[in-house]
């Protein structure tokens, strides 16, 4: 599907937060697979014919083995040494797909991030948890910046930060699930939240029933495209990729959230086992 999907001009991408070792609740493989913002995004903008970097942190053991797939489609990718892993356990077996985690990696930084790569067009910050991404990141990176919210949330309170709530206003789309989205509203509609917030653009992602963009002129419903599940973890990332890729060229909101339902579904159907190893 991903290769009948007319490709926007090849642009600079950046991708930012820790690669994640993934598990099963409950499955006897205690491996694990490589998983986060890192991979499920960068694998979607290299399959759009961006030219992809990555910055990431990981402990030095793990990091041949997880960053693999992305190494194999020719992204260029900075692993800096991390003491721990940042290391997820996934459950979808109830109503509500859950995601512990069972281990963070240490923070990313500015200066972890070559002077040469800090002008992309886009920039996709994918923090697995409150401190995988530095405030500092935000300001010293230049291009079109997105921002998913739930990795974040991650925590007894699930509350965003008071820095972080400051740094939307300088993030031009800001994702989150509906299933956070009650912990980040605080009562709000989004549209309220979007304007007191600053950001450009607001995508709420709903699973099956879609997406919702708030722009400070509209709110777009964005249908789901009918798929049959097979591979639901990184849908999310996958569709704020192919939503950044679309607004970089230029297509408008309504567009670019249908592209990027269209290339999530192929996401949740296929999975990209390929790619992945």
């Amino acid at each position: 599907m991903i290769d009948r999907i007319r490709k926007p001009a090849r642009l600079g991408v950046l991708v930012i937060g820790s690669v994640s070792r993934d598990r099963d609740r409950g499955a006897r493989h205690e491996a694990g697979r490589p998983g986060g913002v890192v991979i499920h995004a960068s694998l979607a903008h290299a399959a759009l014919g961006a030219v992809v970097r990555v910055v990431t942190r990981v402990r030095a053991s793990d990091a041949g083995r997880l960053l693999a797939p992305l190494r194999g489609v020719g992204v260029a990718v900075r692993a800096h040494a991390s003491r721990l892993t940042t290391t997820c356990v996934n459950d979808y077996s109830g109503p509500v797909d859950l995601h512990e985690l069972a281990a963070c990696s240490d923070p990313i930084r500015l200066d972890d991030v070559p002077v040469a790569w800090r002008a992309p067009h886009v920039v996709q910050l994918g923090p697995l948890h409150p401190r995988d991404v530095a405030l500092e990141v935000v300001d010293g990176i230049g291009g079109l910046r997105g921002l998913d919210l739930q990795g974040l949330l991650r925590g007894r309170t699930r509350a965003l930060s008071a820095a972080w709530q400051a740094a939307l206003a300088r993030c031009h789309v800001v994702q989150m699930n509906e299933h956070d989205a009650a912990h980040v509203l605080a009562g709000d509609t989004l549209e309220r939240f979007r304007e007191r917030a600053g950001m450009r653009e607001l995508v709420l992602t709903r699973g099956a029933r879609g997406a919702v963009v708030v722009t400070a002129h509209r709110r777009i419903v964005i249908a789901a495209r009918p798929v049959v599940v097979r591979h639901p973890t990184g849908a999310g990332d996958v569709f704020l990729a192919a939503y950044l890729r679309a607004r970089a060229a230029r297509l408008s909101p309504e567009r670019a959230g249908r592209l990027a339902a269209r290339i999530a579904a192929a996401k949740l159907a296929s999975g990209w086992d390929d790619a992945l190893g």
